[in-house]
């Protein structure tokens, strides 16, 4: 499916990222599948059962917009806990499947 993502490199791609992890997941998981290609973006959260899977040839390009990476989230920086800028990619208390186990990702 496509969700408006446009290859280049100059287009923000972030509501397109969101808009398929969320559709994917909504589904009730699934994988989905960056192309080859340059795609610029800002934070991507990721959600339970969703794999993000990054063909060859692609390339994501990450925003140096710091408004791309609101809203804060509680994090750690050198073992201190304290409010951040999201990271590039990011997952917090999902459930994921991986080679038939079952795992919980608490922070990544």
């Amino acid at each position: 499916m496509d969700y408006g993502v446009i290859e280049g490199g100059k287009t923000d791609c972030s509501e397109a990222f969101a808009s398929a992890i969320e559709a994917c997941h909504t589904a009730g998981g699934g994988r989905v599948i960056v192309p080859p290609g340059t795609y610029l973006t800002g934070a991507i959260h990721l959600q339970s059962n969703v794999n993000l899977h990054i063909s060859k040839g692609a390339i994501v390009q990450f925003s140096t917009n710091p408004e791309k990476y609101l809203p804060l989230l509680h994090s750690r920086w050198e073992g201190i806990e304290l409010m951040n800028y999201s990271p590039l990619i990011y997952a917090f208390s999902v459930y994921w499947k991986f080679f038939g186990l079952n795992y919980i990702i608490l922070f990544i």
